[in-house]
């Protein structure tokens, strides 16, 4: 079980890799991105996954926007620059609070957004502080969604919105080698585990949430899960020379080039599907 000091220790030590494979300069973000029919490049599909969100939150310039997990401040950025919203990302690693400052300013947005480092489980900030609550991929870092679930309902105004886009896996993995292969994806990642969709909406609807919506966006994310998959073989070979003449490479980064097998590997034998959720505290 993963906690808050390995998942700072995971993006901090993982960074260089989401630069070179990932372009997170450019794209200043770590998600997989939405491919659609008319997505010309990579870039574009990352900044689709914001759109897709931004429309189904139905964001305005007066919501106060929580991105919870928010990495270097792509998506924060984004709903700035797209909706002049107020937005504040919190993350658990200092290292990305920097950058995404850093990001903001470069972007021009510095007075609409605010970056701190905060656990998205158990934030500092009064009851009913925002009117959207934001997550990318983040939640299934959480060692239990429900606190996740629980203090986004507490932050949330009346009639707020919650929206997610996250991997989660299917109830009927019974194979050892399937429940092997997904560990193996996910300890890579720092995560501990993560939930089934049915099993996340059941504890969104006890706490309260209703109009809960799940869109299935396996598909739009595939050619970015394929990008990655790629990446293992050149990744792959020069982690193994790199580990050599350096041993004490970082825990993490020793071995993280097989997770871009194994998130491959695991989608196309349908272990796990790439869901978008939405819901209200009503």
């Amino acid at each position: 079980m993963f906690v808050e000091k390995d998942i700072e220790n995971y993006y901090d030590q993982t960074a260089v890799h989401y630069r070179i494979w990932w372009a997170l300069e450019k794209g200043k973000s770590l998600h997989y991105g939405l491919w659609f029919k008319d997505t010309k490049n990579f870039i574009l599909a990352l900044e689709n996954t914001n759109k897709y969100l931004s429309e189904l939150a139905q964001i305005k310039s007066t919501d106060r926007v929580l991105d919870a997990g928010c990495g270097v401040g792509g998506s924060s950025i984004y709903i700035a620059q797209n909706y002049n919203s107020q937005v504040t990302g919190i993350t658990l690693s200092q290292k990305q609070v920097e950058k995404a400052k850093q990001n903001a300013v470069e972007a021009k947005v510095s007075e609409l957004v605010n970056f701190e480092k905060q656990n998205y489980c158990s934030t500092r900030y009064p009851a009913k502080s925002f009117d959207v609550i934001w997550s990318i991929e983040s939640v299934s870092s959480a060692t239990n969604k429900l606190d996740f679930i629980k203090e986004s309902f507490r932050l949330l105004k009346q009639g707020g919105r919650l929206v997610l886009s996250d991997y989660f896996k299917l109830e009927n993995i019974t194979s050892g080698k399937d429940k092997s292969d997904i560990q193996k994806w996910l300890n890579g990642w720092a995560i501990s585990d993560i939930e089934t969709p049915e099993n996340f909406t059941k504890m969104m609807k006890e706490v309260g949430f209703g109009n809960i919506k799940i869109i299935d966006m396996s598909k739009e994310i595939m050619p970015s899960v394929k990008r990655m998959f790629y990446s293992f073989f050149p990744g792959g070979f020069y982690s193994i020379i790199y580990n050599v003449f350096k041993p004490k490479v970082s825990r993490f980064a020793k071995s993280h080039f097989w997770t871009a097998y194994y998130q491959y590997k695991t989608l196309k034998r349908g272990l796990w599907r790439y869901k978008i959720i939405y819901g209200e505290k009503l």
